[in-house]
């Protein structure tokens, strides 16, 4: 049996959990008893994304500091940072944000491409633009949202959007050369109204975030399989979103948001030699343990922040320097 024919053969036998009401002839499906693949194909899959194309890809930054006025009826939240004296509501320290994250990416080799305050519309061609692009010689490919939000929504400059609808613009079906290839979203935005107050605990913890291993060691890539293969539409997505849902996401008008501090200074520090999740778990320690808000409010200090990572990643992710 060839490498591919472990991977893509069905087992007889599959079901969906979906209930059999929606098969027309339902009492063909049988119990799924799938078969392990044979020892061999899986040393041949490889460990790692192959990150050796001519290019890192591209990171594209929505910086959405100003949202219109009327917006605010319409988000139904305490935004804190709402400026109701101006036309507009301000997110102030998302300059700082959208500038830390755009050195950060930039340094990891990416083609970085920022755009402020733009509308619904205009954000909606920038996709447009780059789900056309040829991405044949990229590595991967990254999104950040910066703004206002609620839970599956941002807010452009003059109305929301789903983030589904972002995400479904850069899936294999919509573009095929970023097929099988890492898809990147750091949500920097609130997802509810509700405060995370905490809970003290112990947890005897005292390893040190500095006890990494040397530059360049990972799991090594196997020789891969051959030939075309198919994957899932929704494999190689990663999300990584500054809070739950339902809840606040913090930020500080002179330093940025929480969830940017720490997500660049980490990735500045080991973002070119440690995997990405690892990197990410460390950005959720330490926004999770180092901050608590600061309001002047007896009502909103005192508050917490844990980011949260979703992962349809198939892959380990390093973003090693490159040599040319």
């Amino acid at each position: 049996m060839s490498d591919q024919a472990a991977v893509e053969q069905p087992n007889k036998g599959d079901a969906t959990d979906a209930g059999s009401s929606i098969f027309k002839r339902s009492s063909q499906v049988q119990p799924a008893f799938p078969q392990p693949l044979p020892t061999a194909a899986l040393e041949d899959i490889d460990a790692e994304y192959q990150m050796g194309n001519p290019s890192r890809g591209f990171c594209l930054i929505f910086n959405h500091r100003y949202c219109l006025q009327q917006l605010i009826k319409s988000v139904a939240l305490k935004q804190v940072n709402f400026l109701s004296s101006t036309h507009q509501p301000t997110r102030e320290g998302s300059d700082v944000d959208a500038s830390s994250i755009e050195n950060s990416f930039r340094r990891l080799g990416f083609d970085v491409r920022t755009f402020r305050d733009l509308t619904a519309s205009n954000l909606l061609d920038v996709l447009r633009e780059f789900r056309l692009k040829n991405h044949s010689n990229n590595d991967c490919f990254a999104v950040v949202l910066l703004s206002h939000g609620y839970e599956g929504h941002f807010y452009a400059k003059d109305r929301d959007l789903p983030i589904d609808f972002v995400v479904r613009q850069f899936k294999p079906d919509a573009c095929k050369t970023l097929a099988g290839k890492p898809k990147l979203f750091f949500i920097q935005a609130c997802r509810g109204d509700n405060f995370d107050r905490g809970v003290e605990v112990t947890d005897g913890e005292d390893d040190t975030l500095d006890a990494l291993p040397p530059a360049g060691v990972g799991v090594g890539s196997g020789a891969g399989i051959s030939g075309p293969f198919r994957v899932p539409l929704e494999s190689d997505f990663f999300f990584f979103y500054s809070t739950p849902p339902g809840y606040f996401s913090w930020r500080n008008s002179h330093r940025g948001s929480w969830f940017g501090q720490q997500l660049t200074a980490l990735l500045d520090r080991h973002g070119d030699r440690m995997e990405l999740q690892h990197l990410m778990l460390m950005v959720q320690r330490l926004v999770s343990s180092a901050y608590a808000s600061d309001t002047g409010d007896p009502k909103s200090t005192g508050m917490k922040q844990m980011p949260v990572t979703v992962s349809q990643l198939r892959k380990l992710l390093y973003f090693r320097p490159k040599q040319h």
